[in-house]
């Protein structure tokens, strides 16, 4: 023990270097981490979704379907933001309810867009086609790629919120038990070092599976 102490102590500044090296790379891949979460927690692999993806390989089967929800909205602008959603060329077939009186009923009608199995980076896709349709009242992007990027949203922006109100507390907690401001920041550096470090950790991770959106908030 006494000369592990006596080696950390000889060396402690190439140790200090070394953890801020480390901090900084992991700290850059944190960066990346929202956008390599895309499961939603409620899926889970399984003979379902091992049918579902030979369906749709073999089988010329959508291996997903997302839906545009049209509202008290006239064919003309139908027509217009599905024409749109079309030049982005991201859907492998659109359905559209102009075409078949199947997806209408009333004021209310709906498209079905169709990905193969070789669509990728499905919240880009999302993304693209809510500014392709616009923000004009009664016409909604909904399905699962959809949901899935709201949630993450929703669930960085509750972190953001959590922090935001945690933090200040977790401060003034620690200035009241250490009593002093150096001492009460030594196990907030910890803290930080700990969170970002478990972040680039799990980019690393997200590059061979797939990953919940939730692990920001578990972390």
């Amino acid at each position: 023990m006494r000369t592990f102490a006596h080696l950390i102590t000889r060396t402690h500044k190439l140790i200090i270097i070394t953890w801020i090296a480390i901090f900084i790379a992991m700290a850059v891949l944190a960066i990346r981490l929202p956008s390599l979460l895309e499961g939603d927690g409620f899926r889970m692999d399984g003979d379902h979704a091992t049918v579902m993806d030979i369906v749709s390989t073999n089988f010329d089967m959508p291996a997903e379907t997302m839906f545009i929800v049209f509202d008290r909205v006239s064919d003309k602008e139908i027509e217009s933001a599905l024409n749109n959603v079309a030049d982005l060329q991201l859907a492998s077939s659109i359905e559209s309810p102009l075409e078949d009186a199947l997806l209408k009923s009333g004021d209310v009608a709906y498209a079905m867009l169709h990905f193969g199995s070789d669509a990728d980076n499905m919240p880009q896709a999302v993304t693209d086609i809510r500014k392709a349709i616009g923000d004009k009242e009664g016409i909604t992007l909904t399905g699962a790629s959809a949901l899935s990027k709201d949630i993450n949203e929703a669930s960085q922006k509750d972190l953001i919120t959590a922090e935001a109100i945690g933090l200040p507390i977790a401060i003034l907690v620690l200035l009241f038990a250490f009593g002093t401001v150096v001492a009460s920041l030594v196990p907030l550096i910890i803290g930080i070092v700990t969170v970002v470090s478990s972040f680039g950790i799990m980019t690393i991770l997200g590059g061979q599976t797939d990953l919940s959106i939730f692990i920001l908030n578990i972390i």
